[in-house]
């Protein structure tokens, strides 16, 4: 059986929500604080998280609400 990796967060950022947005979706700006990747606000996309020494990180993108939810 495949076990399945989930990464899980919900914070709230004193930004207004175009700018955490941009940081999110923008692979660039990701890469800056979090992890390099191609990551996309497009349901259905596949990427990979660079976690460094932990290793690659498979992602789907689930479900996109632009400003308010990417999973």
């Amino acid at each position: 059986m495949k076990t399945v990796n989930v990464i899980e967060l919900e914070h709230r950022y004193a930004h207004p929500p175009a700018a955490v947005w941009k940081a999110l979706t923008t692979p660039e700006l990701h890469a800056l604080w979090w992890a390099a990747g191609d990551v996309r606000p497009i349901v259905g996309h596949k990427f990979e998280l660079d976690m460094g020494r932990w290793d690659k990180q498979p992602c789907d993108v689930l479900a996109v609400e632009p400003e308010g939810l990417l999973r």
